[in-house]
């Protein structure tokens, strides 16, 4: 799966109201390498600021960072980088931007969340730390939620679920009714955008 992470706004996200210093971003470029080689994902992220007018890019612990230049935002950026992608259904926009965000539907591309990037990141990086036997050595502190999105998905999975029993006990039959969470689950009745949402959680 390709990524594509507006750096700053996750660095930013759940509360964090610290400047984004070198540091900060050394610390999180190496974060998301070890991710991207645990989870076999192509990912890019995208910072404010450089010492160029035009944007430019480089690679270091297998991640692709670009800085926007003084000319451009990081937002001109990502947008490029989401209208370029080669394969936009394997393609995630990680950004709370409500602009990006929308950017990203046009061009058929999931996106999601800062706080919940930030939420999967940790997980898995804290489970490869246990499986290995490492101490969690995280500086980031989820805060808030996940993202409205989200939270409408599973309200609507709870709005189709069903008592079976009830169900079975009535119509006199065990066959799970077409409309419970159990059959949405199959994907015989999801929508398009929530089956590539639920695809690309999974992978994260």
């Amino acid at each position: 799966m390709y990524i594509v992470i507006d750096g700053c706004n996750v660095l930013r996200s759940g509360g964090d109201a610290r400047p984004v210093g070198d540091v900060q971003k050394k610390d999180f470029i190496a974060r998301l390498g070890s991710y991207a080689r645990l989870k076999k994902h192509i990912v890019t992220v995208v910072f404010d600021g450089g010492f160029a007018s035009r944007p430019e890019y480089y690679t270091e612990a297998g991640v692709t960072i670009w800085h926007s230049g003084y000319d451009y935002s990081a937002d001109d950026v990502v947008k490029r980088l989401v209208k370029e992608a080669s394969y936009p259904f394997e393609t995630l926009v990680v950004s709370s931007d409500r602009e990006l965000n929308d950017c990203a539907e046009r061009h058929n591309i999931v996106s999601i969340d800062s706080v919940v990037f930030k939420k999967f990141l940790q997980q898995a990086l804290s489970m490869n730390d246990k499986r290995i036997g490492k101490k969690e050595t995280s500086e980031y502190v989820v805060y808030g939620s996940y993202s409205a999105e989200l939270d409408e998905l599973m309200m609507l999975g709870a709005q189709n679920v069903v008592d079976k029993d009830a169900y079975n006990k009535k119509n006199k039959k065990h066959a799970v009714p077409a409309f419970s969470t159990e059959a949405r689950i199959k994907g015989r009745y999801k929508g398009k955008i929530e089956r590539r949402l639920e695809r690309i959680l999974e992978k994260l």
